[in-house]
């Protein structure tokens, strides 16, 4: 079902890749400036002390990002992650919210026209009404910017997130996940 999802959105991008497109502004001392916006929903499991407990956690996140091409197609920048979290335990039905922050500095290089992959690794932490958590962050997206006119473009990226999660202080809880995620970017060129 995922593979059949990819197909469909990569051949939707594809049919795309002629509109709006004129010489791109992904050039040598050139910035770009926006962020992306997304929503997803994931079940996972938390080790502690030998125990496992299945949840769901429900994810909205809010990402700025800069960058400077240091040469022509290819970028340095960074991404300032705010991620909203809402957990919901499966045992007894219990929930808490989490707010977690990170930064991650990211390269991104233009493959082909609009087409980009990006990656980065993030440090951060997440805080909710018990614990503080640290963070660490990695991921690859794969994008494509529709520029609506000379400066301006949409982005729709597909990325591929890992995470890894720990306590600080007396608890021991650990948490790691894989995600598949989906989200929508704007960005500006100058």
């Amino acid at each position: 079902m995922k593979k059949v999802f990819i197909i469909c959105i990569l051949s939707l991008v594809n049919s795309l890749c002629g509109f709006g497109q004129k010489e791109l502004p992904v050039v040598k001392h050139n910035y770009f400036v926006g962020g992306i916006i997304s929503f997803n929903i994931k079940a996972t499991d938390i080790d502690h002390d030998n125990i496992t407990v299945s949840n769901r956690l429900t994810t909205f996140e809010l990402s700025p990002d800069l960058g400077y091409f240091i040469f022509n197609r290819l970028a340095l920048g960074f991404q300032i992650n705010s991620l909203f979290t809402i957990q919901k335990y499966l045992i007894d039905g219990s929930s808490y919210r989490a707010n977690s922050f990170l930064i991650t500095p990211l390269i991104r290089y233009y493959i082909y026209q609009g087409f980009f992959a990006e990656t980065g690794l993030g440090y951060g932490v997440k805080k909710t009404s018990d614990d503080k958590w640290n963070i660490y962050r990695g991921k690859v997206n794969l994008g494509y910017s529709i520029f609506l006119n000379e400066r301006t473009a949409l982005e729709p990226i597909v990325s591929l997130v890992k995470t890894k999660e720990n306590t600080l202080g007396n608890n021991n809880y650990k948490l790691s996940y894989l995600e598949l995620n989906f989200s929508l970017g704007l960005q500006s060129y100058f």
